[in-house]
């Protein structure tokens, strides 16, 4: 018995060259725009941190004129993300 092979149609071919087309596109701003956030490698360290210690600090461990400042990191997990994102 043979099997028969369709061929796709050419709305399966549109669909999915769509498909790829947008997320192209919306990927394109993403991929020409520069970090601006000057707290964005500050959270990459603390992330670093975190994920080393396994704990969530404390205190400020990179605050140069007050030193062991309280301090509460409401942002813990986007910190490792980010470190994740960056490291791996």
């Amino acid at each position: 018995m043979k099997k028969l092979v369709q061929k796709p149609s050419l709305f399966d071919l549109s669909l999915k060259t769509f498909v790829v087309f947008s997320l192209l596109l919306l990927l394109l701003p993403i991929s020409v725009i520069s970090i601006r956030d000057t707290d964005l490698w500050w959270h990459v360290r603390a992330g670093e941190v975190m994920w080393q210690l396994k704990t969530i600090p404390q205190f400020d461990l990179f605050s140069y004129p007050i030193e062991n400042l309280r301090w509460l990191n409401w942002q813990w997990l986007g910190d490792v993300i980010l470190y994740g994102v960056f490291h791996f």
